[in-house]
């Protein structure tokens, strides 16, 4: 019988206690949760330069977003804000704007989409994931092309994070063909556009010595200095890789 008194007395305690943090209220907060996009790498082409343009946006910590452009080789460190309904802004203190209106981010968040880009009209343009935030490279999101002749690989871009601020660099590489030089581009010829987000370095050097029949050359700083140097090309065209990029081989996925 003392058995069966102890059960209940414990069945009901049970309940009670069910039934007290049952009706305990739960905390909640409507106002958007910062979300950060920092370490994550976008791309995607431009309507620049006969819509050969390329822009890469790597967001850093701080809330400040490296913005590239190759079309006239330019870079920007501007500031951003973005929340947990997946809209942000990118603020400019003066000057160009490629996202007055903000930007969005996909529900798979794959895609960032600026819709009114740059005061440019006509549909929303988008820029891929190329990077997420843990460092983990994404597949990539284009089709890019396969050429390697040197004509093959005209305005060809490629990407790829580099050991520069801890592991959390992003290296772009355009390599094109200049036939008549310009302010933007002071030297004519075959030239590789390298553009690192760790401190926002832009550079125009050359890949003058590319040899076809080996897919190998070297990007080299006219009157010397530090550059990647000596590259491969992968025979399916979609991999650049150099043989001591800072003391090591690295490679880069060719995105277009």
């Amino acid at each position: 019988m003392k058995k069966r008194v102890l059960f209940f007395g414990i069945s009901a305690l049970l309940i009670l206690s069910a039934a007290f943090f049952t009706g305990c209220p739960t905390e909640t907060d409507d106002s958007p949760t910062p979300v950060s996009l920092e370490n994550t790498v976008w791309g995607g082409g431009t309507p620049q330069a006969g819509n050969t343009g390329w822009l890469t946006l790597a967001f850093k910590a701080d809330n400040k977003v490296i913005a590239a452009f190759n079309a006239d080789n330019t870079t920007n460190e501007w500031d951003y804000t973005y929340n947990t309904d997946k809209i942000g802004t990118i603020t400019v203190a003066s000057g160009w704007n490629p996202a007055p209106d903000g930007f969005t981010i996909s529900d798979d968040a794959k895609t960032l989409t600026i819709v009114h880009y740059g005061n440019h009209e006509g549909t929303p343009r988008e820029f891929k994931r190329l990077r997420q935030g843990d460092l983990t490279i994404d597949p990539v999101p284009f089709t890019p092309g396969t050429g390697t002749t040197k004509e093959g690989l005209y305005n060809s871009v490629w990407g790829g994070s580099t050991p520069q601020a801890n592991d959390t660099g992003w290296l772009t590489i355009t390599l094109k063909n200049i036939t008549e030089a310009d302010n933007n581009f002071p030297a004519p010829g075959l030239r590789a556009i390298c553009v690192f987000s760790a401190d926002n370095s832009k550079n125009d050097w050359n890949w003058e010595d590319y040899a076809e029949a080996s897919r190998s050359g070297t990007i080299a700083r006219d009157g010397g200095g530090w550059t990647p140097g000596a590259f491969t090309i992968s025979a399916d065209g979609k991999i650049l890789t150099f043989s001591s990029y800072m003391g090591g081989e690295r490679s880069f996925n060719r995105l277009r």
